[in-house]
């Protein structure tokens, strides 16, 4: 991962924050997804996303106001976080976010603490800096 680009991400705390203040922090912080943490261990239980906001509608605005954990479970999103270490291979993470059908990969330390983030963007970035050299080489 040393020369793949691994965001640190702010986390969402589970037992208190609503999922409005969640889609309040991305929209402010500029991110598609945040983690969710278990507030006492800080380990990563889940994720909520701008995509977990299909099928909102004025009749169910409401919902915002759950906790997370309880907004995604209504919505059908909630699941297990696809992770892996920051030692993992590109190749296996390429694989993970296909296999799981997910867009992004949280990496975690041995604790399970999230430290950052892959996504599908960040791969083909990897690929395109690392290929770049071969299709235009220096003059040196």
């Amino acid at each position: 991962w040393k020369a793949m680009r691994a965001v640190v991400v702010e986390p969402v705390l589970c037992v208190d924050t609503t999922a409005l203040i969640a889609f309040q922090t991305m929209r402010l912080k500029q991110m598609n997804a945040l983690t969710i943490v278990c507030p006492s261990t800080g380990v990563l239980i889940g994720t909520i996303s701008d995509a977990d906001l299909r099928g909102l509608n004025h009749d169910n605005l409401k919902i915002l106001f759950l906790p997370v954990l309880d907004f995604l479970q209504h919505q059908g999103t909630l699941r297990q976080p696809v992770t892996c270490k920051k030692d993992t291979k590109v190749s296996e993470v390429m694989e993970l976010l296909v296999k799981e059908r997910v867009h992004r990969i949280w990496v975690v330390d041995d604790a399970g603490l999230p430290i950052g983030v892959a996504s599908m963007t960040d791969i083909a970035l990897y690929f395109y800096s690392n290929t770049l050299e071969l299709w235009y080489p220096s003059d040196e």
